[in-house]
């Protein structure tokens, strides 16, 4: 005989050993519903170009932002010559086999607004354009470029009471570009994009699109 009859002793031990970890893989299945369920899901709030939008203490990076006060006006977006545009500051673009140049840069042009608040501000780094899956970041080599007054700063602080108008710069990832350029560009020419006021605890984000 190859195998040897299973023992009524085994039998019960198998049989144990079954129960046991079918309970436990219920408990589990519950345990997992139960996080899923109770889990805290952040609301979001997507607004229209040319309306103020309250940030009213929402933030990106840390809630010491304290943005209650605040307010943030998309005034419209533009498509850039990427090459041009950094020619035009005395940089020359080169070209690259292996990656090509960003064929544009996006201008966002926004007006930001403090009514009252004497120590908050918006941290640039969360100020992300989203499409889809796509994430673009402020570039912040051309904002110091084109704006003398950033400097550096990686923040909007502004005076109690002032509002202010700005440009704020964006170029995708050369990653983005290497993978599929003419999808990118597409997006980009055809799409609407997002840009994200706030990640906590509300996802304010402001719907956009490009113009030339």
């Amino acid at each position: 005989m190859l195998f040897r009859p299973m023992t009524k002793r085994n039998q019960i031990i198998l049989t144990i050993a079954i129960a046991i970890a079918t309970v436990l893989l219920i408990a589990w299945t519950m345990s997992c519903h139960r996080v899923n369920k109770e889990a805290y899901r952040s609301e979001t709030l997507v607004y229209q170009t040319g309306e103020f939008v309250a940030m009213d203490g929402n933030y990106t990076i840390s809630d010491q932002e304290n943005t209650n006060g605040y307010f943030v006006r998309v005034d419209g977006m533009r498509l850039v010559d990427y090459a041009e545009l950094m020619e035009r500051y005395g940089v020359t673009v080169q070209e690259n086999e292996l990656f090509p140049t960003n064929t544009y840069c996006i201008m966002l042009d926004i007006t930001v607004r403090n009514e009252g608040n004497e120590t908050g501000y918006i941290h640039c780094y969360g100020l992300n354009l989203y499409n889809g899956a796509l994430m673009i970041p402020v570039d912040f080599e051309i904002w110091n470029m084109i704006d003398e007054n950033i400097n550096g700063n990686i923040v909007l602080k502004l005076r109690a009471n002032s509002e202010v108008s700005l440009t704020i710069p964006y170029t995708p990832q050369l990653l983005d570009e290497a993978m599929n350029q003419k999808e990118l560009m597409r997006r980009l020419e055809e799409q609407k994009l997002k840009l994200c006021l706030s990640e906590f605890p509300t996802v304010k984000m402001i719907e956009i699109k490009a113009s030339y």
